[in-house]
């Protein structure tokens, strides 16, 4: 290969600006610009208005396509159409449907998509046309409904090759013969390379954006770069396209959007993500590594003049895996790690892993792979003669508790593809602490919906989910409940993980152990479904009964206020303290009795003069967020003489 001295490995297919410098004798060379990252776009969003009638009525009759309404979006010479939906609001049941006009790609919508209320980029249709209809099954439903309907404001269309080749858009920034080939060439004669290359995904971002992500661990998640996607609404617009790849080696994939593979997903949740490390973690809404494999990560990552290869998909073209290498660098013919301590694209980041493996914009988010044990060393995130990735040890570290099931190889996690290539195990059964479920309608939880009941002690610390928990999935806008054995709610979450998935951590007050209900539902009226998991951490049981006395004398102490007898308790939230001078066995008096109880700082907070008789009784329960040190001051009625025994009980 040659050096390749891409600027911006970005979030489109595209490449920002580069720094040249001549090198006598060796020819250009480039140097890092501040503009490393910046986007060029394959597409242009386009002002378009569509929609259906508002509200849209069942009385129109469906027409050869069943569609009660059809919209239609050309843009000639366009290599993709991509609509934006500013609203979608149905019946339930009913549903939007985009797709080619030879039905050869679609994708469904309903109220249960998380853009729904917000807005949201749908799957591009490969060419210049794509249509836009509105279904409804219930064919005897008559009238005008209550539903708004749908409205596009905009659409994305994609750059022809003549304008990807002209209008500024670089297709390439190569010095030198591109030596990576087309992913099914290394079919047969590669079978491990090709194979976990399956793993490794088209990206189309906000309707114009191209990039590269691929599977980590088993569970659905996709690892791409921060730069690509950024925030939770770049994860929820974004299409994942997998195997886009020619049928044969002789298949040709060199344009935007050649050879389609299967879109698994038309938005993911965002998990976690950092700019400093160039990486974004999102979860996908069905998981696929049974169908695609998976990767896995090194945890000491790359080695210098180790063996490489990155599959990846440049420019947005078919899948490619750059595999040798023309470098003077790699001596071998093979693309290897040149060094450890490339200056970092990203402010802030660790010094990047360099190798001259060829790629290209739309590359970004590509996994940089150990030839010998197929474990990603890095995350490719731009280039600097030679390329760079940051180092995939310091994104591990970063993810900490966020790192998906699976994606550290063991014993326990081996090779999905096995030593001799075979295909991946089916993902393993949901936790045994969990349940599915889906629904509809529930009022945000608050009615319809699947219920849990557990039991918890007191201290525990409970964790629900459906997202933020191993195994844990989400499907539509979930709203998870918990309630105590009086029917009280106690904790409660909506939309967590930068998403429309729910998840919280709830620890159980003192007093509070028992039978709890988790009631899982769909915020507002809309449909949703998923895997609910708990996690019980144990906490340490509060402290049994306790009981205690002291006797007293006392004189003139201006109803307990001086010249009282002291005796200190220590007491923990959720606790109450009951005591004195009658009721409780053992308590006892004589004249009239007063007993006061305060707070390490002072403050009284309980205080009882005749409460059988002439003596004294009370409780106290030590609220949320309290607790230490309390005081009871034992004294008599205004400036009376008197005596007893206090009897006291925490629990």
């Amino acid at each position: 290969m040659k050096n390749v001295r891409l600027a911006g490995l970005a979030l489109s297919f595209a490449l920002g600006t580069t720094a040249w410098a001549e090198v006598p004798g060796n020819g250009p060379v480039c140097e890092a610009s501040p503009a490393s990252q910046s986007s060029r776009k394959v597409g242009e969003e386009v002002v378009r208005r569509l929609e259906s009638p508002h509200p849209y009525a069942a009385v129109e009759r469906p027409g050869a396509t069943g569609a009660l309404h059809t919209d239609t979006l050309t843009h000639p010479g366009a290599s993709y159409i991509a609509p934006h939906f500013a609203t979608l609001e149905l019946e339930e049941g009913d549903y939007v449907l985009v797709r080619a006009p030879d039905g050869s790609r679609s994708w469904r919508y309903d109220t249960t998509h998380p853009g729904a209320r917000d807005g949201f980029w749908s799957i591009p249709i490969p060419g210049d046309t794509a249509i836009i209809e509105l279904h409804s099954p219930v064919v005897e439903r008559r009238g005008v409904l209550n539903q708004y309907g749908y409205r596009i404001d905009k659409y994305g269309r994609g750059y022809s090759a003549r304008e990807l080749g002209t209008n500024g858009v670089q297709a390439e920034a190569l010095c030198g013969v591109d030596d990576s080939g087309q992913a099914r060439c290394y079919e047969s004669s590669e079978p491990q390379l090709y194979n976990h290359s399956r793993a490794v995904a088209r990206l189309l971002i906000n309707g114009s954006n191209a990039c590269t992500g691929w599977l980590v661990g088993n569970q659905g998640h996709l690892l791409t770069n921060n730069h690509c996607i950024g925030t939770d609404t770049d994860a929820r617009n974004t299409t994942y396209e997998f195997m886009a790849e020619g049928a044969t080696c002789a298949t040709s994939c060199g344009s935007w959007g050649a050879c389609p593979g299967t879109v698994v997903a038309t938005g993911a949740t965002l998990v976690k993500t950092d700019a400093p490390r160039d990486y974004t973690l999102v979860q996908l809404p069905t998981n696929p590594t049974s169908t695609y494999g998976f990767l896995q990560l090194r945890a000491t990552g790359a080695v210098v003049d180790e063996r490489i290869y990155v599959p990846q998909h440049p420019a947005a073209y078919g899948k490619k895996i750059a595999v040798t290498s023309s470098a003077t660098a790699d001596a071998s013919g093979y693309a290897e790690v040149y060094s450890l301590t490339e200056p970092a694209c990203q402010s802030g980041g660790p010094s990047d892993v360099g190798y001259h493996a060829d790629t290209q914009g739309g590359s970004s988010g590509s996994p940089v792979l150990g030839y010998a044990d197929h474990q990603v060393v890095s995350l490719h995130h731009c280039a600097n003669c030679p390329n760079r990735g940051v180092p995939i040890q310091d994104i591990i570290t970063h993810l900490g508790s966020s790192l998906p099931a699976c994606a550290l190889r063991s014993a326990t996690c081996p090779d999905p593809w096995g030593a001799n290539g075979e295909p991946p195990p089916p993902p393993p059964p949901p936790p045994v602490q969990s349940f599915t479920y889906s629904a509809t309608n529930t009022n945000s939880a608050q009615q319809n919906t699947v219920n849990k009941r557990l039991t918890f002690n007191a201290g525990d610390v409970v964790e629900m989910g459906t997202c933020n928990l191993t195994g844990a999935t989400a499907s539509g806008d979930t709203w998870l409940r918990l309630y105590d054995g009086a029917g009280i709610q106690v904790a409660s979450n909506d939309d967590a993980c930068g998403g429309r998935s729910s998840y919280f951590k709830y620890t159980v007050p003192a007093g509070k152990g028992g039978t709890h209900e988790l009631r899982a539902g769909c915020y507002s009226s809309g449909s949703c479904g998923g895997t609910v998991v708990w996690k019980l951490t144990a906490g340490t049981p509060p402290p049994g009964p306790l009981t205690g006395s002291f006797t007293y004398t006392a004189s003139r102490t201006n109803n307990a206020t001086r010249d009282t007898t002291h005796h200190d308790v220590t007491a923990a939230a959720g606790q109450t303290l009951t005591f004195g001078t009658c009721t409780l066995t053992g308590a006892s008096g004589s004249g009239d009795t007063y007993l006061r109880l305060y707070t390490s700082t002072g403050a009284l907070v309980a205080a009882n003069d005749n409460a059988c008789g002439s003596l004294s009784h009370l409780s106290y329960t030590i609220p949320a967020g309290a607790g230490g040190t309390y005081q009871l001051r034992a004294g008599c009625a205004g400036n009376r003489s008197c005596d007893g025994t206090v009897v006291y009980t925490l629990q």
